[in-house]
């Protein structure tokens, strides 16, 4: 049995892919209720994090990995950007608005240009990430100066939900997300 997994040039979202694995299996009526549980916590999420992220601020999600940085796109990228630009609706940059794939690789020097007033890190701590973010460019972006940034993934002790897109991976997603934003209210 093939999943289709890609949708032309961008990936489709978590919540169809889970609708259409429900097809298959027949399991619609369940997935349509554990859907509407879910975005019942998601409009409570976005209640209880309301105002963290100011009205003009955007957000940016980059992956870091060796020595390579990602930028996710608004859609269509994945570790968790779903979450944070779909679900919890925090707004991307205009970069991330205009990415044709679900992520940009770039260099460290143009990295400013990507970065928005809020920056998700997802990575792992490894020497050449380590480098990224020790570095004096990283150092001097103003969401990095003003203490808005939010590392998460392997970072966290928790093992890594953000790799898949399951029920139980979305829900810890969510929460994950919530809790970082939560601890740098001030």
């Amino acid at each position: 049995m093939f999943l289709p997994y890609w949708e032309g040039e961008s990936t489709a979202g978590p919540l169809d892919k889970f609708r259409r694995i429900s097809e298959i299996f027949g399991k619609q009526k369940e997935a349509e209720q554990w859907i509407a549980e879910y975005e019942k916590k998601v409009a409570k999420a976005r209640i209880k994090i309301d105002g963290i992220i100011k009205d003009g601020e955007t957000v940016s999600i980059v992956q870091v990995a060796n020595k390579s940085i990602y930028v996710l796109a608004a859609k269509g990228g994945n570790y968790g950007s779903p979450t944070i630009y779909q679900m919890l609706q925090l707004p991307p940059t205009k970069k991330a608005m205009n990415m044709k794939e679900g992520f940009e690789n770039i260099s460290l020097e143009v990295l400013p240009e990507y970065m928005g007033d809020h920056i998700f890190v997802y990575g792992s701590e490894d020497e050449g990430a380590n480098q990224i973010l020790h570095s004096e460019l990283w150092k001097g972006l103003p969401a990095v100066k003003k203490g808005q940034v939010y590392m998460y993934g392997s970072f966290s002790d928790k093992g890594d939900e953000f790799v898949m897109e399951d029920p139980y991976s979305l829900e810890l997603q969510l929460d994950t997300i919530v809790n970082l934003l939560l601890a740098h209210k001030r």
